[in-house]
């Protein structure tokens, strides 16, 4: 299924009629590039496709009543609904290939205005031809069964809500219904629910066919409700996200507009108050040493000079001591009992110039200034030794701290000129309404892990009796006659539905992966996801394990799946025999993703689950973007709108596709169109330009 052609006219800011004439020969050109600013019209392009498709079912209603034409009401042309005759339409020309012939059908919805009643006129042309009776009716179906309403979404999505639908594990069954319908398996889904109540009639009166039943339902029904809390667990996770973003927020715009704490005005006051002190002391020192040190520190010439002096004076004191001690006559007396006249001058002549060499000081007789006592000597040359040992540098430091303080205080003072406490009472008051809702979201979400787990506990448990009830069931229905058909054929449809629902779910899973791992930039980030029998979704990490520690879990004689799930069950008892020490399991990751990594994390989903589709159907994508920061933006472009099947119409923003990605799609590029809001209520649309540039 190719579009061929799109008109609009009249709806939204499509005034009078807006024609897209699409080229669908070559297959290796499959993206059409719509770009448009905001304002110009593309999410009406996108209603207007949906409406005209679907008709009243694009919104859910099961005929055309009033509601359905409010909506349609609100689609049309401003300018048109002031008319007395205001007229709007929506064509769709399809292209379907059948294999043997190319057929052009032609979807029209025309809706004329009469004050704001609105009449609908609605026709489908076949080749030329205007189908109508048993052809109309089964080409409705068949385009029902191609692309049902509830797939739609799938197909034409918009960036901005995609998330809806794979972020809420399966709450409306959206991924459910769509990956059943895309393999065929919603039909098989349909036999089985047919079949099991032609034999629940038929065994009405069996009690194990009572209790088999009754207990299926309850596990569908603890099962359902399992995935409600889970959801729910995973909504209080995402608010209390928002939460302390608020608070973050909150902080920050008040802290930019000046705001300070009482605390923290009281603080910064403290702080010039330390400085003015720390001050103080620095000048009450200086001032000290200004009587005691800085004195001998100018006169440290003089000081040493007075050193020597002092020394010198010393030195002749001894000299004077030793002479008067030992001279001439004191030797003469000594050494004449012993000596001659003769050897004895030669001795005391010895003595005396020995001691006169050791003890000479030049110009003795100008030496003695000073004339200090032995006691006054030692006080002077302490006080001597005791300035010059003092540290200079200790004053220099002195006046940088008393420079740095100054600076802190200056700071503090601008800090505190620029800030107030005004609004500090109404900032408290609202960051505390803030913790009170994050306290209250954290109460909730312990009362939910509890309940999760003990209905977790619960569901194991029915689980267990429900595969003894499930056995016996089995030979109770091959027990009933051969010629039953329901029987044998619900056994024969349940047993191989599984195996068959396999096989697609590990194509999904397979392909995620690929998908994934090309677009992600961030490392070690998840594995892959793991899709259970209910179709939930779950993204998991591998993780490596002991075996002694598998062992360890095995023996403690709980469930192994309350551990590691019924996949990682599976892979134990694959791999427990194996010569490794150890098994990768998978885990589930329950912390929540950046905005960024759930976009590409959804449309990894999205694109997996788009390679089992049996048909080829155009994609129309709204808002390709949203949430998608600008390092994933080009692996995005190149690995996703270039790999999907069949047509991709691409509504964009000139911010979104640019000059930057549109070399990497531009050989997959068949047309592109621009809308350009010219007035209100007025968008015009050029054909092989986008955004100024040409084809």
């Amino acid at each position: 299924m190719k579009i061929k052609k799109i008109v609009l006219c009249n709806v939204g800011p499509y005034s009078g009629e807006n024609i897209f004439d699409i080229d669908c020969d070559n297959k290796e050109k499959n993206i059409v590039l719509i770009g448009g600013k905001n304002g110009a019209g593309k999410t009406t392009f996108f209603s207007s496709l949906r409406a005209c498709l679907y008709g009243y079912k694009a919104y859910g209603y099961e005929n055309n009543n009033q509601r359905y034409f409010d909506e349609i009401y609100k689609l049309i042309n401003d300018n048109e609904k002031g008319k007395k005759d205001g007229y709007a339409k929506v064509e769709l020309t399809l292209l379907f290939d059948d294999g043997m012939y190319n057929n052009e059908y032609i979807i029209k919805r025309e809706w004329n205005l009469d004050e704001r009643k609105v009449l609908e006129y609605y026709t489908i042309s076949l080749n030329g031809k205007i189908l109508v009776g048993d052809e109309l009716v089964d080409f409705e179906n068949y385009l029902l069964h191609i692309i049902p309403p509830n797939l739609f979404k799938f197909y034409f999505f918009d960036g901005e809500r995609i998330s809806e639908i794979f972020l809420q594990n399966n709450k409306d069954n959206s991924f459910k219904n769509a990956f059943l319908t895309m393999t065929g398996y919603d039909n098989i889904d349909l036999m089985i629910k047919n079949f099991k109540r032609n034999v629940s009639n038929k065994t009405k009166d069996n009690k194990i066919a009572n209790t088999y039943f009754e207990l299926q339902n309850k596990i569908e029904d603890m099962q359902i409700k399992l995935v409600d809390l889970k959801n729910r667990r995973e909504s209080q996770e995402t608010s209390i996200i928002e939460v302390e973003d608020d608070i973050a927020k909150l902080e920050k715009d008040y802290e930019k507009e000046g705001g300070l704490s009482v605390d923290k005005w009281k603080e910064y006051n403290k702080e010039i108050i330390n400085e003015e002190s720390k001050r103080e002391e620095y000048h009450r020192v200086r001032k000290e040493l200004a009587n005691t040190e800085i004195p001998y520190i100018i006169l440290s010439d003089k000081l040493k000079k007075l050193k020597e002096q002092i020394e010198d004076e010393d030195k002749l004191s001894k000299r004077m001591a030793v002479i008067e001690l030992i001279n001439r006559e004191s030797l003469e007396n000594l050494l004449q009992k012993d000596f001659d006249k003769k050897v004895q001058e030669k001795f005391i002549e010895k003595i005396c110039s020995y001691i006169n060499e050791k003890t000479k000081i030049e110009d003795e007789n100008n030496l003695v200034l000073l004339g200090l006592s032995n006691q006054e000597k030692g006080e002077v040359l302490s006080q001597i030794d005791k300035h010059n040992k003092f540290d200079k540098s200790i004053i220099l430091q002195m006046y940088d701290q008393i420079k740095q303080s100054l600076s802190r205080s200056q700071k503090i003072k601008k800090m505190l000129e620029k800030s107030n406490i005004e609004h500090y009472e109404e900032f408290l008051e609202v960051k505390q309404k803030f913790l009170k809702t994050k306290s209250e979201l954290y109460n909730t979400l312990n009362l939910l892990d509890m309940e999760i787990a003990k209905l977790q506990t619960e569901l194991q448990v029915e689980q267990e009796v429900f595969k003894k009830v499930k056995k016996e069931y089995e030979e109770v229905l091959k027990a009933m006659s051969v010629n039953d058909i329901s029987s044998r054929a619900l056994l024969a449809l349940e047993n191989i539905s599984e195996e068959l629902l396999r096989t697609q779910i590990d194509k999904v899973e397979n392909n995620f992966k690929k998908i994934f791992s090309k677009i992600i930039n961030k490392k070690d980030f998840i594995d892959g996801i793991y899709i259970d029998e209910k179709l939930n979704i779950y993204p998991y990490k591998n993780v490596r394990v002991p075996k002694e520690k598998i062992a360890k879990l095995l023996s403690d004689k709980k469930d192994i799946v309350d551990v590691v799930g019924t996949r990682g069950k599976e892979i134990i008892e694959k791999h427990l025999g194996d010569k490794n020490n150890y098994i990768d399991l998978p885990m589930e990751i329950t912390s929540p993703f950046s905005q960024g990594e759930k976009q590409v994390y959804i449309m990894s989903i999205y694109f997996a689950l788009m390679q089992i589709s049996r048909v080829e159907v155009p994609f129309v994508i709204d808002t390709p973007f949203a949430r998608i920061d600008k390092e994933h933006r080009s692996k995005i472009v190149k690995y996703f709108f270039t790999k999907l099947k069949g047509q991709v119409f691409i509504l964009s923003t000139d911010e979104e596709i640019n000059n930057e990605y549109m070399s990497d799609i531009k050989d997959n590029v068949s047309n592109k169109f621009l809308l350009e809001y010219i007035s209100r209520g007025k968008t015009k649309v050029h054909k092989d330009s986008y955004f100024g540039s040409r084809i």
